[in-house]
């Protein structure tokens, strides 16, 4: 039960620290949750038609790097509402995934398993007591995520 609360916690974190620096730029940026969506929805597809989660992150890379620069081009450029901009997102985010799970995989609110990014066992950390097999679970994504907890 702690590790899965874990992966999720750290599953929320990473989009929150990009909106925290989001904010600190000057940018409210309060469609997170569809850039989440978007982002999950490409790594899964990615995923599915190449068998490689890493092929996986970058979709979503890509995907969530493209919402941000819409985003970007409406409320900095073009110097939009930044909520009005920002909401469309959400709506984007739950509909279009919803829409497209349903036309590629022919089911409703489903994907299929795909692979997942293995997780990465540190000798030290994974041999304590306790909470070793916590770090048994983790992958590269969990640490990188820790790591930018401290460093934003």
């Amino acid at each position: 039960m702690v590790i899965s609360a874990l992966h999720l916690a750290l599953s929320i974190m990473m989009p929150m620290l990009g909106g925290l620096i989001s904010e600190h730029s000057g940018v409210l940026n309060i469609g997170l949750e569809g850039m989440m969506l978007i982002g999950a929805f490409a790594a899964v597809l990615v995923t599915y038609f190449t068998g490689n989660p890493w092929f996986g992150l970058v979709g979503a890379l890509v995907s969530d790097v493209l919402s941000g620069s819409t985003l970007a081009l409406l409320s900095v450029t073009l110097r939009g509402d930044q909520v009005v901009a920002s909401a469309p997102l959400n709506l984007i985010g739950a509909g279009l995934t919803a829409a497209l799970i349903t036309v590629i995989w022919n089911v409703d609110g489903l994907t299929p398993s795909v692979p997942k990014i293995p997780t990465i066992i540190v000798p030290f950390l994974s041999e304590l007591p306790t909470v070793g097999r916590i770090f048994r679970s983790l992958s590269l994504i969990d640490y990188v995520c820790i790591a930018l907890i401290f460093a934003v």
